[in-house]
């Protein structure tokens, strides 16, 4: 997932400013992801991330 918003033009420009950046936001990416586990807002299944139905609303 890091990979996925670290390509993204906002990645590429918030690494410019600051090479930390990509290990900052894996830490944060990892907590938003258990979060959104722990609500029910997305699952895993077959290797693969996907949102809830509450997760879609």
């Amino acid at each position: 997932m890091i990979d996925l918003v670290a390509h993204a033009y906002g990645g590429y420009l918030a690494t410019l400013r600051g090479s930390s950046w990509r290990d900052g936001m894996i830490a944060r990416l990892a907590d938003l992801l258990d979060r959104m586990t722990a609500d029910g807002l997305i699952e895993e299944r077959d290797g693969a991330l996907r949102l809830t139905m509450p997760g879609r609303a």
